[in-house]
């Protein structure tokens, strides 16, 4: 009998590690008494660069993988940091034509009033009622 049995990964993963799951299920042969209900791995300690493959998978007794033996089940790799989102998107957003706005004069202007109205208010006003 083949089934479907679920990956559940065990453990807490290296900062540093995305772990993608590129099998959540994997295909066994196995008797209908024997056969797991969910495959199990442990990820605790490996680091980035790591592969699972299916044939490195613990199986039951009695049971064998109906999945090619050479199939990655699970990849460690570098988590990406904040500057290599930045930089993926703004490769994105190139290679789409994507332009951004530069602020207009106006947008200026009006911090510029906003921040002459500040200096203003503070000269000879200490801007609280009956403090001079």
């Amino acid at each position: 009998m083949t089934v479907d049995i679920p990956v559940v990964l065990v453990g807490e993963a290296d900062p540093d590690a995305l772990i993608t799951l590129e099998h959540a299920t994997v295909a066994i042969e196995a008797e209908s008494h024997a056969h797991p209900r969910v495959c199990r791995g442990r990820h605790r300690g490996l680091p980035v660069g790591t592969q699972i493959l299916a044939k490195d998978l613990k199986l039951t007794e009695g049971s064998t993988l109906s999945l090619d033996e050479e199939a990655l089940v699970v990849n460690l790799v570098a988590a990406p940091t904040a500057e290599d989102i930045e930089a993926e998107f703004a490769e994105a957003e190139a290679d789409l034509g994507v332009e951004h706005d530069e602020p207009t004069s106006e947008t200026e202007s009006d911090e510029t009033t906003e921040d002459d109205g500040a200096s203003e208010a503070g000269e000879g006003d200490s801007g609280t009622p009956g403090q001079e």
